[in-house]
């Protein structure tokens, strides 16, 4: 999510230097990512040897397409997680051609010697899957719009100006600080809006993830840093459409009291105004918070 600091800043490179993928044109495509446990490249005549072994993928219940309704829901939100993931962090994010509509390789991850419809994009899936293609182009419209999660430079955790947001900030599931050494499968993240030097316009927003991979729902505390702004829902990729993302980073206030429970696999991403009228904002929360 931060752009790979630890390979390209010893160099002198940027952010933009990391090109960040989930899938590519080598291996699966993005829904048989999540479809399918095992590669499946018999069509290929090399009695299934060819192609990497190591896919970490799951198919969540049923190898391959499946009329299972629970099976198809978590594959659908693990789509969005993962889309979500590429799109919202710093770094290039790169697209493989189909993936924003579900476009399947029949669980072949070594295709180039397919000239067929294994390997084709069939246009009907457009029309198969209107939500996933939306999800996908208000996440490429949000990331063009926001500077905040296409910085110029790495990510320090610090901020420039007294009573700014630092750039970057992690918290644990709690609201406090995070643990490295220790596994867990939820994290709050937030990325502070760049400064004026870097975002003249001042058209950036503060963007707040919170994430949650484990297999039952986990409740998550507010960061005390992030409750004296006002934060509108941008996504939730447990919902339906369209309350699974709001193009305009205009969804529901975030809740100023209690805890946000968040379902299994479930990503959750809320933003602020632009900086421009976050002042008045702030004042506004505050309000709220009071009554």
């Amino acid at each position: 999510m931060s752009g790979s600091s630890d390979l390209y800043q010893p160099g002198g490179r940027q952010p933009y230097h990391s090109i960040n993928f989930i899938t590519s044109h080598d291996g699966f495509t993005l829904n048989d990512l999540v479809s399918y446990t095992q590669k499946h490249n018999e069509d290929n005549h090399e009695g299934n040897r060819d192609g990497d072994n190591n896919n970490l993928s799951d198919n969540y219940g049923a190898e391959g397409p499946t009329r299972k309704k629970a099976t198809e829901a978590i594959r659908l939100r693990q789509l969005k997680n993962f889309l979500a993931t590429l799109m919202l962090s710093q770094g290039v994010p790169m697209l493989l051609y189909g993936d924003e509509c579900r476009r399947t390789q029949r669980g072949n991850n070594n295709a180039y010697c397919q000239d067929n419809a294994i390997s084709w994009f069939n246009w009907k899936l457009l029309e198969k899957n209107p939500d996933l293609f939306r999800f996908t182009k208000a996440l490429i419209a949000f990331r063009r719009g926001n500077p905040t999660v296409r910085r110029i430079d790495f990510l320090k955790g610090q901020t420039n100006r007294p009573g700014a947001l630092p750039d970057v900030s992690w918290f644990t599931a709690e609201g406090g600080p995070v643990d490295w050494t220790k596994p867990d499968g939820s994290l709050i993240c937030i990325f502070g809006a760049p400064d004026a030097d870097e975002d003249p316009k001042r058209e950036g927003r503060h963007v707040m993830f919170f994430i949650h991979s484990g297999n039952l729902p986990r409740q998550f505390a507010i960061p005390e840093i992030a409750k004296p702004i006002l934060w509108r829902k941008f996504l939730d990729t447990s919902a339906n459409t369209p309350e699974d993302i709001y193009p305009d980073g205009d969804g529901p206030v975030m809740p100023t009291k209690g805890p946000i429970v968040l379902g299994d696999h479930t990503l959750v991403c809320y933003v602020s105004a632009s900086q421009k009228i976050q002042p008045a904002l702030a004042a506004t929360a505050t309000r709220l918070r009071q009554n």
